[in-house]
């Protein structure tokens, strides 16, 4: 923060560029750089570093080899420093411990104890320096050590670390009292030093409460010690381990950083080695890896597994789980090799457990042994390393095999074989366990054979196969003319007499004919089967994956969202339309629809929750035209009527086309009359539905001096309350599994306010208060007129599944990256309710004061404006770049106006800059557009990006009247609230975080876009907003779009075309790597003279 005003007052701007000789790359580090460098090496965020690169010094390039785990690269460094004698300012001079630390980290504990039997007491003794021995003595299990080290270690101030050696070595002695002093001492220590110190991060306390859970452990252990001496009794020990596993799962941190727990794990294994514990020892180092592989900790992983290797080399052990080629760390190990690069050594070390599996088993092969098959064909499809055919029998196998097992499990227990379970556990093989496996088994299954499918897919659609089928047809043409020919031939030779030269000739050009004829009889026939064949593999590969993820889902739903937008977006393509053809002949819709049909018949087995993300675009085909042997309409009403029977509190009504509106009114009607008690459900949600879109098109005055309007009587409380079988619209709704939603599940609406706020706009929006039976009071967004809040709503739940994504990978879920969502409800084409954001204030709005009131010199909004309208583009370019001298950003006066202390003034800016990237990368895949600063909101309590109206999306921008050439808002006031590193930093690593997600399940992705731009809700004609307002007369229930269907399907395949490219990489024609891509992108969204090209409204200096 104080560099930052520094910074301002020498340069008149935060940003790092200007207050170091204007970006250049110099070998020193600035005082200022230094003081930065310091503050970010006591915080936990992980990609503030690379905002500081800004010197090509030694002590950078060390401090970022550390950061980014290269340890190899630091111990060379520090090496290269200690023999030169060169001191390094921020470890004062002393290379030993970093030496130490890089030591450590690499797992080096011989070396490490060599290279400290070099140094002095004096070096020994520094406080840093015992610290990194003790810890690398506990870890390695040596109780004695130097006496420079231990001459002082029975002091009262004795550190974390030390207290842990002397806790263990007392445990290594049986003496459990001594191990529960010490771990009190240093508990006490721990809490004295918390409670003077204050820490204000919430990182920092998370270091303390680790290390009291780590006491805990030990004091666990201690307590059952007694309990694992190898002369125990079986029963009682096995009672003491339980207990003691329980104590440590108890206090688990649920997606805690791997940095942060990795100390209580090597604690907990060492706790394990002491007792004995060969096979929980085992069971735990292989857990350690899993946990270091998945957070992208590979040298960690790698050591556990080493240590295992090791003891299985020397056989020092009576453990199973150590000495067995076919045990659980050998397969992690395999992982870790797949997880390098070494794909060919992963799946040799595979290959060699199930060879060895298969020659020791006396019983028919487990679940777990199908489970690694199905492994191993996944790495060699994705290494391409085996054939198709030979891959899809292994996964033939897998499902076979696995179901038996599972089978056999279930008549072991007494269970019915069908029984659906959705938890997965890792303890142990169980029926949960064994039904999740079979679940994944066809998840994986279909994700082969659809790739398969969309492979061929591709290739039928290709310019390649249409050559060939021209080239195919004009052989059978060919052959045809040829016999005929030759049967004119034949005929012609009859009138000629044997012999004569007319006869001759005319038998020499039938051989010759016939000898054309053969070969190309043959190619004909071979074409013919190729394509047969071809057509036949691709049916046959999207009936298997239908097959499959169906199966997944009957078994437990293995990546249920994924498999049920596949589905669907299968179901819509091949099904939906009366134009729909199939490669494959005609049989192929039927074969689709069945395997939908039997998706949502089994409601035993697949629940109907898992439709509900989708309900938005399942119910908008309703009335959809088919062929008359396509039973698509039925079965999607089924579907329908199904989710509002299980969940008839879920969605609201909206308006539709009159096919789309006889559709619902005679599924509604066919609700009510066979479920009489919810008709007045219905009833009361009409009046509810009405009422908005009453207070949505009232006319009110905006004139006067208040912002607050009545509303009329017929919506105030004694009019309409107390609706208890609707719930508040915009309220969160959990989803009832057992479809009850009974009463007290949910606030219902209890009544509105007396009046409504006016917040400004085009068309008048409001701003309700909705009274909940909870006692809460939900404001609400009432809007009409033009805008069509049905796109909203599509984009709003794409954002939420992104956010699904985002959370299931652990970088960015450890850096909370999100996109803020909020409810969007579209009664009518002209009518729907917002979630509105409370304490939330138009980008806009706070810019164009806060330049009035910081920059009072600068040049006035309203004039630039109007200056940046009526110029000609030769010349925007100039006078552009003098706008932005003479205008210059205060976005970073935001966070001190909100969050004046320091912590939470950091904190804050760096949750603004990564919504701020998420926001633009995913905006930028799915081609939004029309951000000006007025489309823009920013939470006050958060500083988090609120995106609204959603009118351009999917590159329709490109097409306005003044095309927008930037990818996203990134305008100079926005980098200004990043602060010292712009962009740079925080800001790049974070959209490289969210492009990696992205591209990563660019499959799943591309899979649900397909759903949502195949929307026949979205508008693709250009205009956006005002054409879809346009056709909203059409909406009355006289007509549907005017946009033709097969118009708009070309134009949402030319959108989801793009989408992939996106996310393969490539811009502007070229293939690029993440780093390239965002890099691009970045600059894209700064380049002056794109953003001086932008239509003057979107203010592109603001």
């Amino acid at each position: 923060m104080f560099v930052e005003y520094w910074l301002e007052e020498k340069g008149d701007s935060v940003s790092l560029n200007v207050g170091d000789s204007h970006g250049q790359m110099s070998d020193s580090v600035p005082e200022h750089l230094s003081l930065l460098l310091k503050a970010q090496s006591k915080l936990s965020e992980p990609d503030g570093l690379y905002g500081l690169l800004c010197s090509n010094s030694l002590e950078l390039q060390l401090r970022l080899s550390e950061h980014e785990g290269h340890w190899d690269r630091a111990l060379a460094g520090y090496d290269l420093l200690r023999s030169s004698g060169e001191n390094i300012g921020t470890h004062d001079g002393q290379h030993s411990v970093p030496m130490m630390r890089s030591l450590r980290e690499l797992g080096c504990s011989h070396l490490l104890r060599a290279y400290s039997k070099a140094l002095s007491d004096d070096e020994l003794a520094a406080p840093e320096m015992k610290e990194l021995q003790y810890e690398a003595a506990w870890r390695a299990g040596i109780w004695t050590l130097p006496t420079g080290i231990t001459r002082t270690q029975h002091s009262t101030t004795s550190e974390f670390n030390q207290s842990l050696h002397a806790a263990l070595r007392a445990l290594d002695r049986n003496d459990t009292a001594c191990a529960i002093y010490e771990t009190n001492r240093s508990r006490a220590h721990i809490l004295e030093k918390a409670i003077s110190e204050q820490a204000e991060s919430a990182d920092a306390m998370n270091v303390t409460i680790m290390k009291l859970r780590m006491l805990d452990d030990i004091r666990d252990a201690a307590q059952l010690w007694r309990h694992f001496d190898s002369n125990a009794n079986v029963e009682v020990k096995k009672r003491a381990l339980i207990s003691m596993n329980d104590c440590w799962r108890s206090r688990h941190v649920k997606d805690a950083p791997f940095k942060l727990i990795e100390q209580s794990l090597a604690l907990q294994g060492v706790l394990f080695q002491l007792a004995g514990l060969y096979d929980n020892y085992a069971q735990h180092m292989t857990r350690t890896s899993m946990l270091a592989r998945k957070a992208g900790h590979i040298t960690e992983g790698v050591q556990a597994i080493r240590n295992l290797r090791i003891m299985h080399g020397r056989d020092q052990t009576k453990s199973d789980m150590i000495s067995l080629g076919t045990s659980p760390w050998r397969v992690e190990e395999a992982k870790l090799l797949w997880a390098e690069g070494k794909s060919e050594a992963a799946i040799s070390v595979v290959n060699s457990i199930l060879s060895k599996r298969s020659e020791n088993a006396s019983a028919p092969p487990s679940a777990r042994f199908f489970e690694l098959v199905c492994l191993l064909s996944k790495w060699q499809a994705r290494a391409r390393s085996e054939s198709s055919k030979v891959i899809l029998s292994k996964f033939l196998d897998c499902v076979s095999g696995m179901t038996a097992a599972y089978a056999d499990i279930m008549k072991g227990k007494g269970v019915h074989e069908a029984k659906c379970a959705v938890i997965y556990s890792k303890d142990g093989l169980n029926d949960v366990t064994s039904v999740r496996l079979l679940s994944r088994v066809h998840f994986r299954l279909a994700q082969f054979t659809d790739a398969q499918y969309r492979h061929l897919e591709d290739r039928l659609k290709s310019p390649e196969w249409a050559r060939y089928e021209r080239l195919r047809k004009r052989n059978e043409d060919e052959l045809v003319r040829l016999k005929r020919e030759k049967d004119t031939k034949h005929l012609a030779l009859v009138g000629k007499k044997k012999g004569t030269g007319a006869y001759e000739a005319i038998v020499n050009e039938i051989n010759s004919i016939t000898g054309r004829l053969y070969p190309l009889e043959r190619q004909v026939s071979n074409d013919h089967e190729e394509a047969m064949g071809m057509h036949g593999e691709h049916r046959n590969a999207l009936i298997t994956a239908l097959q499959g993820y169906r199966r997944s889902l009957e078994a437990g739903g293995w990546n249920a969202q994924e498999t049920v937008f596949r589905m669907i977006s299968l179901w819509f393509t091949h099904c939906a339309g009366v134009s729909t053809k199939s490669l494959s002949g005609g049989t192929l819709t039927s074969a689709v629809n069945g395997e939908i049909e039997k998706l949502i018949t089994r409601g035993a087995r697949i629940p109907s929750q898992i439709f509900l993300e989708l309900s938005h675009q399942i119910i908008s085909r309703l009335g959809t035209p088919c062929n008359a042997e396509n039973n698509f309409i039925q079965l999607l009403e089924h579907l329908v009527f199904r989710l509002i029977r299980d969940h008839p509190v879920s969605r609201a009504g909206v308006r539709s086309p009159s096919e789309k509106i006889a559709a619902a009114k005679r599924l509604l009607e066919k609700y009510g009359s066979k479920y009489p008690e919810k008709r007045m459900m219905l009833s009361q949600m009409e009046r509810l539905i009405e009422a908005y879109i009453r207070i949505a098109t009232m006319s009110l005055s905006s004139n006067n001096e208040t912002p607050w309007k009545q509303l009329p009587s017929d919506v105030k409380k004694r009019a309409l309350s107390d609706l208890k079988m609707v719930p508040v619209l915009t309220a969160p709704l959990a989803i009832d599994p057992k479809c009850e939603y009974a009463d007290g599940t949910f606030p219902y609406f209890s009544h509105f306010g007396d009046a409504a706020r006016l917040v400004g706009g085009i068309n008048v929006p409001k701003v309700v208060s909705c009274y909940g039976s909870n006692g809460k009071i939900y404001h609400q967004l009432a809007k009409s007129g033009n805008d069509d809040l049905r796109q909203d709503a599509v984009i709003q739940q794409f954002f939420g599944l992104v956010n699904t994504l985002l959370k299931r990978n652990l970088s960015t879920n450890s850096r909370r990256m999100r996109i803020r969502t909020y409810k969007v409800i579209p009664f009518s084409p002209e009518a729907g309710l917002l979630e509105y954001v409370d304490e939330s204030i138009l980008l806009s709005s706070y810019l164009i004061r806060a330049h009035e009131r910081y920059r009072p010199c600068d040049m006035k909004h309203g004039d630039i404006s109007r200056l940046m309208k009526g110029l000609p583009p030769s010349e925007l370019h100039k006078t552009y770049e003098e706008v932005c001298a003479n205008f210059r950003p205060v976005m970073h006066n935001f966070f001190l106006e909100n969050f004046p202390d320091p912590s939470n003034w950091f904190e804050k800016r760096v949750a603004y800059t990564r919504s701020c990237a998420v926001n633009s990368i995913v905006g930028y895949v799915i081609g939004l557009g029309d951000r000006h600063s007025s489309n823009i909101m920013i939470d006050r309590w958060t500083a988090e990006f609120v995106h609204i109206d959603f009118g351009v999306t999917f590159e329709q921008g490109l097409t306005l009247k003044t095309p927008e050439r930037v990818p996203f808002r990134l305008t100079r006031d926005i980098v200004d609230g990043m602060g010292a590193c712009g962009v740079e930093g925080i800001m790049r690593r974070c959209c490289e975080e969210t492009m990696k997600v992205l591209r990563s399940n660019r499959d799943a992705l591309t899979t649900i876009i397909a759903v949502l731009v195949h929307d026949p809700i979205i508008k693709w004609a250009v205009g956006g907003r005002q054409d879809a307002a346009a056709s909203s007369k059409h909406y009355n229930g006289m007509g549907d779009s005017p946009v033709h269907a097969d118009e708009g399907n070309l134009d949402a395949e030319r959108a989801l075309m793009r989408v992939k490219q996106k996310l393969d990489g490539y811009e502007d024609g070229e293939l690029r790597s993440i780093q390239g891509q965002v890099q691009q992108l970045l600059h894209d969204a700064r380049d002056p003279h794109k953003l001086a090209l932008m239509y003057a409204g979107w203010a592109a200096w603001l």
